[in-house]
């Protein structure tokens, strides 16, 4: 009788949410290798936390429609893919990764493909695009899910909503030619290493909810750092993206300590 009470007991608490079935932590501090680089986080954390309080408002509306702006730029440029073999294969990873989001804050998601010979993808308003380049890099569907579940992650932790609220603050708002520019800095605004690596992170627990390979995530970083060479500490302060050593490092610790699984 004292067994079924417990049980019952354990159910109730269960189903009313007082426990989680895993905290998740995300630390840092693999990103503090140098004092260039411990400066870049004081700086974004900074920044960040000066355009959620006093910068001006921003929609998902918003983002939307610069997500449409965006496409329909591409579009000017590129050959875009939204059908195919290819394309179906990355829409299926994305709605794998999208239903597991908790709390999404209400985009409808779509991931095109695009011609360009660059290692490259990239997001606004819940429309994500990647490159060929970037497709055929990637060697398996869990690599593809780590790629993609970072750009989740841009929309779903507010770096899109930043940007725009950002500029917004700092100009007038509205012509197709500010909007031309807003697309180029959202891809280029500086101070969001820190942002590129937490969007890692979320979406290393993505690919775990839905089954992928979490150690493509440091994998793929570890062959894109074998691309790149680590220059001056100027041209580190300097870069938009922490380098790709570095996210395979956070990768690792991250999913060491969240999921006490070594993938060396």
């Amino acid at each position: 009788m004292k067994n079924i009470i417990c049980n019952i007991f354990s159910l109730l608490i269960l189903s009313s949410g007082f426990i989680n079935a895993q905290s998740i932590s995300y630390d840092f501090s693999c990103m503090e290798t140098d004092e260039a680089s411990a400066l870049i986080n004081v700086a974004a954390e900074i920044e960040q936390n000066a355009i959620r309080n006093y910068g001006q408002s921003v929609t998902i509306g918003e983002e939307m429609r610069l997500g449409v702006q965006l496409l329909n730029d591409l579009k000017s440029k590129y050959n875009v893919y939204e059908y195919g073999e290819r394309h179906s294969r990355m829409k299926a990873i994305m709605n794998s990764l999208v239903s597991k989001i908790t709390s999404p804050r209400g985009f409808t998601y779509r991931i095109f493909l695009f011609d360009a010979d660059e290692l490259n993808a990239f997001t606004c308003g819940g429309k994500i695009f990647v490159t060929k380049k970037m497709y055929h890099f990637c060697q398996n569907d869990s690599e593809l899910a780590a790629i993609i579940g970072h750009e989740i992650a841009h929309n779903e932790l507010k770096h899109i909503r930043d940007n725009i609220s950002r500029y917004k603050t700092a100009s007038s708002f509205g012509s197709a030619g500010q909007m031309t520019a807003l697309i180029g800095s959202m891809l280029t605004t500086p101070f969001n290493q820190k942002n590129e690596v937490h969007c890692d992170f979320y979406g290393i627990d993505l690919m775990k909810k839905a089954g992928y390979s979490i150690c493509s995530a440091p994998e793929i970083w570890r062959r894109m750092a074998a691309q790149e060479n680590e220059t001056s500490e100027l041209d580190k302060f300097a870069s938009t993206h922490p380098y790709s050593k570095t996210r395979r490092t956070c990768c690792l610790h991250h999913i060491e300590s969240n999921y006490q699984k070594s993938c060396e």
